[in-house]
C-alpha cells in the first residue's frame, strides 16, 4: 500500500503510517461529497467521527499541497532553461 490509499481497519495490516478510519467516518466523508449542509446536519456524526474527518481532509490538503509546490518548482525549472 502506498501512503495515499484509504483501506479499512480490517486491511490495513498495522501500517505505523496508517491513519485508521472508522465506518462512520467514511460513511460521513461520503455523504458529505453530495449532500448539502442541511441534509448532512440532520443526521450528524458523533464528534469523534468529525474529528478523523478533520485528521483525513488535512492529510489530503498536505498531500495535495506538496505534489502542487513539486510541479511549482518543475515549471520554474523548465521556463528557466528555456
Amino acid at each position: 500500500q502506498d501512503d495515499e490509499s484509504i483501506i479499512c481497519d480490517k486491511c490495513s495490516g498495522g501500517f505505523e503510517r496508517q491513519l485508521v478510519i472508522g465506518s462512520e467516518t467514511l460513511e460521513f466523508l461520503r455523504r458529505s461529497s453530495h449532500e448539502n449542509l442541511e441534509t448532512l446536519s440532520a443526521d450528524r456524526p458523533s464528534r469523534a467521527a468529525l474529528m478523523q474527518a478533520r485528521e483525513v481532509t488535512a492529510r489530503v490538503r498536505r498531500s495535495f499541497l506538496n505534489h502542487e509546490l513539486k510541479s511549482y518548482g518543475v515549471i520554474q525549472e523548465t521556463l528557466g532553461s528555456l
